[in-house]
């Protein structure tokens, strides 16, 4: 009796190694739950901001990402990962109207074994994307990684807490990696046992229906009285000193892992002619002192962000590419100060394509 019980130990012990081996040869890397939104989740909005027509669908794929399967011959494809915050997730518009699913159309129509991940997260500065090229892109090593950043750092100088603590949005992206990496059991470390709850998710097909936009539509009035004189450069000294810290170790990631990087400029609702210096934006927190400022200001704001980048890239031999001109500055682009519409995320696709198609390796 005793042997026969060894026996079945033994041989349900070499059918655990055999399956765990199966699976880390034949499956894809399973990343866990590290992006804000879980895999196999399908949420419906039924309404929807302007410039977007509802009902949409915002579903994600195995690594939590939006976009189609990730195809199992990986290193046969090109492949390509699109981070950032909410103008790169696009999180109003549907599966198949995102920017980076309509890069991938169009990339197809040349070259058909192309694949794009949106890993877009809503409100995450340039720090949650050196994080991000640390613990998933290192992983699963796409062959290019393309970043919009700018307008979530340009955030950072709104306040005098966000200078100070940064944006809460990368503290709970921290907190959430460190609780991935904190997993050290058999079962949480099992890449069988994370095939298996992804088979189940896939399965489960879970859905949320939601009948409430999660924004709304903007466009700044009218200024009610003069601005104020902001002390411009005290108040960004800090955030994009770190902005510029946070680009350059993007970028030593993607050169260890050998992935291409393409940093995009960010583009945005305001413009600096003259007919935003009439129209109020968000008050600026300064030294507990608040600041009314006009949506032109606000945009020369960003654009020292998107100027900081530019200097990066010719500096550092960084590939950039300055889409923020490219994108008009109208309510048919964006339904507020950075959130594209459908026609705006049709454009970004657009010069990116043809940016693509120009330069099919690193200039």
């Amino acid at each position: 009796m005793a042997s026969f019980l060894a026996t079945l130990i033994l041989t349900a012990i070499f059918i655990a190694i055999l399956g765990e081996t199966w699976a880390r040869i034949a499956c894809l890397p399973a990343i866990g739950s590290v992006l804000e939104r879980d895999p196999y989740k399908k949420i419906v909005l039924t309404q929807s901001p302007r410039g977007i027509v509802p009902p949409t669908a915002l579903s994600t794929v195995r690594w939590g990402v939006r976009g189609d399967e990730p195809p199992g011959d990986w290193a046969r494809w090109n492949t390509l990962i699109a981070i950032g915050g909410g103008s790169t997730l696009c999180y109003h518009l549907d599966d198949h109207k995102t920017w980076p699913y309509l890069l991938q159309e169009r990339m197809r129509a040349a070259a058909p074994r192309t694949w794009i991940g949106n890993a877009g997260q809503e409100g995450v500065t340039a720090v949650s994307a050196g994080i991000l090229m640390d613990v998933l892109i290192r992983r699963l090593r796409p062959s290019t990684v393309i970043l919009m950043a700018g307008e979530s750092d340009l955030s950072l100088s709104f306040t005098d807490e966000r200078r100070e603590r940064g944006s809460p949005y990368d503290r709970a992206f921290e907190k959430r990696v460190a609780r991935e990496l904190d997993k050290s059991s058999f079962r949480e470390r099992s890449r069988l046992f994370r095939e298996f709850n992804l088979w189940k998710r896939r399965r489960a097909a879970s859905l949320t229906i939601l009948d409430q936009p999660a924004d709304d539509n903007r466009f700044p009035a009218p200024l009610a009285l003069p601005e104020d004189s902001l002390p411009v450069d005290s108040l960004l000294q800090t955030p994009l000193t770190g902005f510029g810290l946070n680009i350059l170790r993007v970028h030593d990631l993607a050169r260890a892992t050998g992935t291409r990087v393409l940093f995009l400029t960010h583009p945005y609702l305001y413009g600096t002619d003259p007919a935003w210096v009439g129209r109020e934006a968000r008050n600026v927190q300064f030294h507990e002192r608040e600041y009314r400022i006009s949506a032109a200001t606000e945009r020369s704001l960003l654009d020292r962000f998107n100027a900081r980048l530019l200097d990066l890239c010719a500096a550092n031999r960084l590939e950039c590419l300055d889409i923020a001109p490219g994108i008009p500055n109208d309510s048919l682009h964006f339904y507020d100060e950075s959130h594209l519409t459908e026609t705006g995320a049709a454009r970004v696709a657009e010069i990116l394509a043809g940016y693509f198609r120009d330069h099919p390796a690193s200039p």
